[in-house]
């Protein structure tokens, strides 16, 4: 399997990292704006707001991404999975540069995560 090209993986990742940066702080921007809204009518910005809020977990979780993989390419593991050791698969890479996992311990920690997910629910309902 061929090794990544870091500086020009670098490149796309600090590009990326640095609009995630800039749309972060736009989001939060409307998330201070002030919504006037009629008594009657309820909170029409609540939707909004939500929205906004949203936006803003997911647009951290991918700054998250990016900089590990910036960090990984620091350390000299760039294009290595950091759960099981074994190559990031290059198309995975060119299709996700932030990608740290390879495509089947991606899928094992999201099915741990789902499985987590739902125990906690259903202990929170008895």
């Amino acid at each position: 399997m061929r090794q990544p090209n870091t500086a020009a993986e670098r490149e796309v990742l600090e590009h990326e990292r640095d609009e995630l940066i800039d749309d972060i702080e736009k989001t939060k921007v409307l998330l201070q704006e002030e919504v006037k809204a009629e008594v009657d009518e309820g909170d029409p910005g609540l939707f909004d707001r939500e929205m906004y809020r949203a936006l803003l977990t997911t647009l951290e979780k991918k700054l998250e991404s990016v900089n590990a993989a910036l960090r990984a390419i620091d350390r000299g593991r760039y294009g290595t999975c950091e759960r099981c050791g074994e190559q990031i698969d290059p198309a995975r890479l060119a299709a996700k540069p932030d990608a740290v996992l390879c495509l089947n311990c991606q899928l094992q920690v999201e099915r741990l995560t789902k499985k987590a997910a739902l125990r906690s629910l259903m202990m929170e309902s008895e």
